[in-house]
């Protein structure tokens, strides 16, 4: 079989849907091609509930998605006997499991992903090949749609990274680096970026050398990884030498060696000019500029319980999102869970509190490998601080505050 379309997207996953949605709404004919015979990847073939943010029922999704959320959260409402409690809950969690904000069944998935796909296929903008696999295609036009010729001139001059070894494989976009590394072992090798002292020279974690066309970094990865970096420091002012070195330690923390020279270095909009010496190891801190990445294991984690949650309790999440305008109140001898998301080496808790007048509620903590078997409970300071050596998945917090002195938790750090 051989469709013509304006676009073919190869797989049928979440990804695959979203691309071939966005180019339909656009005006687009588009092919989608999937191996299985299910759309829908994660959430239905592969039976996974989606793994989100925890922010994600209040903001920090697309439109479509937002959609395929209360779609399914609809199906289940309009086609199963629920309780009126569940009906009444506007963060329904179907499954009630603990691993996502919405555990649902794949068929719910794949049912509402056809729901979404069908105006466009009965419009005849979309065709849907199922247990297909694409072999070749053909282009009748090889330009860059809409693109001016300048712009098709740096396409074609644009270098990307490269590495050493050939078991990795590196890219760029918008200064984020990507490496993967396709092996079965642990791999150092070194990463050419590209960049000129014209438009900064962009520095990611780790040592970085500038060379004539940009920069070199030294990279390790694991045995079948993949890392995304983000740019942290940048160097700017005048010809940067070859030959610079430079060690980021952190989002605001570099340390330079080499050549003479005059620099600027910035970070998260904030700059600082800076005389480096040969022969001596200048350390630049930009003012004001945040250590990222920060030293807490418990930010943004998944948190139990969720939805419903316990008499006086509100949600956990508050207390791992970062932002010291929202606060978890535990009720009456509260307990909330963290998944660290792997096992994490833990030497230190701290607990911020708002409220209690002034006292810090008495909690403990507990550790578990598998979220099921807690063992090692262990009292918080008077100032709501536990020093320990302990390796963990799940952490668990046990808050008991007294009615005359109500207390919400603003922060739980973990490191």
């Amino acid at each position: 079989m051989t469709p013509e379309a304006d676009i073919l997207v190869v797989g049928g996953g979440l990804g695959g849907v979203a691309a071939a949605l966005a180019a339909c709404r656009a005006g687009r004919s588009v092919v989608l091609t999937e191996e299985t015979d299910w759309i829908g990847g994660q959430l239905t073939s592969q039976a996974v509930p989606p793994d989100e943010h925890p922010w994600v029922e209040r903001f920090g999704t697309t439109a479509s998605y937002r959609r395929l959320r209360e779609e399914i959260r609809r199906y289940y409402r309009h086609w199963y006997p629920l309780r009126a409690e569940a009906l009444a809950l506007a963060d329904l969690n179907p499954g009630a499991g603990r691993v996502s904000k919405l555990c649902h069944e794949p068929r719910v998935a794949l049912a509402v992903l056809e729901g979404m796909l069908a105006p466009h296929r009965a419009a005849g903008r979309l065709t849907v090949l199922t247990e297909h696999r694409p072999i070749s295609a053909e282009s009748d036009n090889e330009a860059l749609p809409g693109a001016t010729a300048e712009e098709l001139r740096a396409a074609a001059a644009h270098t990307t990274p490269s590495t050493q070894s050939a078991q990795v494989r590196a890219a760029l976009t918008d200064h984020y680096l990507s490496l993967f590394n396709l092996s079965s072992d642990s791999v150092t090798t070194t990463v050419t970026i590209p960049g000129s002292s014209a438009e900064g020279i962009r520095l990611y974690q780790g040592v970085q050398t500038v060379t004539d066309s940009g920069t070199a970094l030294h990279a390790e990865l694991p045995a079948a990884s993949a890392t995304l970096e983000p740019a942290r420091i940048v160097l700017s002012g005048g010809r940067i030498p070859v030959g610079l070195r430079a060690e980021v330690r952190d989002g605001r923390t570099v340390r330079l060696t080499g050549p003479s020279c005059r620099v600027t270095v910035s970070a998260q909009g904030r700059s600082l000019d800076v005389t480096v010496r040969a022969g001596r190891t200048t350390t630049v801190t930009v003012p004001r500029a945040t250590a990222y990445p920060l030293a807490d294991l418990a930010l943004g984690r998944t948190v139990f319980p969720t939805a419903p949650l316990p008499p006086a309790m509100t949600d956990p999440g508050a207390a791992v999102d970062g932002d010291a305008g929202t606060a978890w109140s535990p009720g009456p001898d509260g307990r909330m869970v963290v998944d660290l998301g792997a096992e994490q080496h833990i030497t230190e808790i701290r607990t911020q509190w708002r409220g209690g007048q002034g006292h810090t509620p008495v909690s403990q903590v507990e550790f578990s490998l598998d979220g099921r078997t807690y063992s090692g409970a262990a009292r918080l300071s008077a100032r709501g601080v536990l020093r320990t050596d302990r390796t963990a998945r799940y952490v668990a917090l046990r808050v008991t505050t007294s009615a005359t002195r109500p207390a919400s938790l603003v922060a739980l750090n973990i490191a």
